[in-house]
């Protein structure tokens, strides 16, 4: 949920599109997920991912509300990775900036600072399963990665 409440963001699997129309038309072959945002008044619904080929992820608002916080991994054969990155979109613009670039890496659970200037986020190696997932703490901006813990779990902010 937004900060004012007036809307909710989710993540839907969209799936393929089949048949022979599809495959002349060069429609989605794959299963994508895109964000939807719902908004409570007008219901309205709003894709935030805007394209194919794409599997956005763990959406979470800023707490001002401004930008949203989540995890994109390309599906397309050229830009595909193991790992999903980090990425910050500006929700007036609705303009993305990755945040990082580790291919091996998946980043997932997120937790804002209630001043908005860092998050925590929890990244685990995907091409090496048995080693712990890490725990790291991150600006706003993308500066300044720390790793906290390894073995660490469910990242929280305690007031």
């Amino acid at each position: 949920w937004s900060a004012d409440g007036e809307d909710y963001l989710f993540a839907e699997i969209m799936l393929p599109i089949s048949g022979e129309a599809a495959d002349v038309a060069g429609l989605r072959q794959i299963p994508t997920s895109h964000l939807l945002r719902f908004h409570l008044k007008s219901q309205a619904l709003d894709d935030l991912t805007q394209f194919d080929d794409l599997e956005d992820a763990y959406p979470l608002y800023s707490p001002d509300g401004y930008k949203l916080l989540f995890a994109r991994k390309y599906l397309d054969v050229s830009q595909w990775t193991p790992g999903r990155q980090i990425w910050m979109m500006d929700l007036t613009s609705k303009q993305a900036e990755r945040l990082t670039n580790d291919p091996q890496y998946n980043h997932y659970d997120f937790a804002w600072s209630q001043d908005g200037k860092q998050f925590a986020f929890m990244r685990f190696n995907q091409m090496e399963m048995t080693s712990l997932p890490e725990l790291w703490v991150m600006n706003s901006d993308g500066s300044n990665a720390r790793l906290l813990v390894k073995g660490g779990y469910a990242p929280q902010w305690i007031p």
